[in-house]
């Protein structure tokens, strides 16, 4: 089984969850998430197993969005099964050993909710061009390229300001040296859209949808209200999920291409099994089960009735 970091997730929920806990409660949650249901010593004999159809799979992968988009303008509410960080702790100790496949269950959780999600983004970008002055191709290549030096700046503030609140202050100034580049580039650039338009045009906002999650993002956003957005729970919750979403299709696609290994060569012990059945000679038994074993594990079969 492979597990994927999570950091970007405990970074964007540490904020308002431990602020909504009391002391005891972030104490139990703790060990719960160290020790799983067995930490009172009763094997959990009062909570479902982590195997039970009604606990949410996504949340034990880490990847639930109810739980990542929590407290944020896409809060999903309470999600239909059960999360519990005891059973999330008893599947990573238990999904050591053997491979769940909950991998699936998740990949295609995630995969509902992206397709959900990008209908509303479609619609909102619809909604977008129906409500703002058409520009033509030249000005809307300009503009567009404004605001992507605004992403640019805005991730890469945010960036530096978590850097900085972890003390890596060298790190931090360096991203800041690369912001200062970024905003003399963004004001040649704005220099450029504001040229080739009205005045009375320029000073409406432009604005479009962050392709990550889908909030709107104006041409005339300032840094804060940037740094604000990419490094804000609703933004980095997209991020993560989007990244955990990446990940889950590369391991369902190895792991079904490993079952597939293995249920041919299943195949191929049950040929060189009847294959020897129909030999006498022990000498042509032992070459027979040469060639199969070999062609097993170069995943062909070439042996000649």
């Amino acid at each position: 089984m492979v597990h994927f970091s999570f950091s970007i997730l405990l970074f964007v929920e540490t904020c308002t969850e431990t602020s909504t806990m009391t002391a005891s409660e972030q104490m139990r949650k703790m060990l719960d998430e160290l020790m799983g249901t067995s930490r009172d010593g009763d094997g959990g004999k009062n909570t479902l197993p982590f195997t039970d159809t009604r606990v949410c799979r996504s949340y034990l992968l880490n990847c639930c969005p109810h739980e990542v988009l929590a407290n944020t303008r896409m809060d999903m509410g309470i999600c239909s099964r059960v999360h519990d960080p005891a059973l999330r702790a008893d599947y990573e100790k238990a999904s050591t050993d053997r491979d769940y496949f909950y991998d699936v269950d998740a990949l295609d959780h995630l995969e509902r909710f992206f397709r959900d999600c990008d209908r509303r983004m479609e619609s909102a970008k619809k909604r977008l061009a129906e409500t703002q002055e058409e520009l033509t191709e030249d000005l809307a290549e300009k503009g567009n390229k404004v605001l992507e030096f605004n992403e640019q700046i805005g991730t890469t503030l945010a960036e530096a300001e978590k850097l900085g609140e972890e003390g890596k202050v060298e790190e931090s100034l360096k991203l800041m040296e690369k912001v200062e580049e970024l905003r003399k580039l963004k004001q040649e650039a704005d220099s450029v859209f504001r040229s080739s338009m009205p005045p009375s045009s320029y000073q409406q906002q432009k604005l479009r949808v962050c392709e990550v999650c889908s909030a709107y993002l104006g041409i005339h956003d300032n840094d804060r209200r940037l740094a604000d957005h990419f490094g804000g729970k609703l933004h980095m919750g997209f991020v993560f999920l989007r990244e955990k979403y990446a990940a889950l299709q590369t391991v369902v696609i190895l792991t079904g291409e490993i079952m597939i290994v293995h249920i041919v060569i299943i195949v191929l012990v049950q040929i060189m099994e009847a294959e020897i059945e129909t030999q006498e000679d022990p000498e042509v038994e032992a070459v027979i089960v040469g060639l199969l074993m070999a062609n097993a594990y170069s995943g062909t079969y070439v042996l000649d009735a």
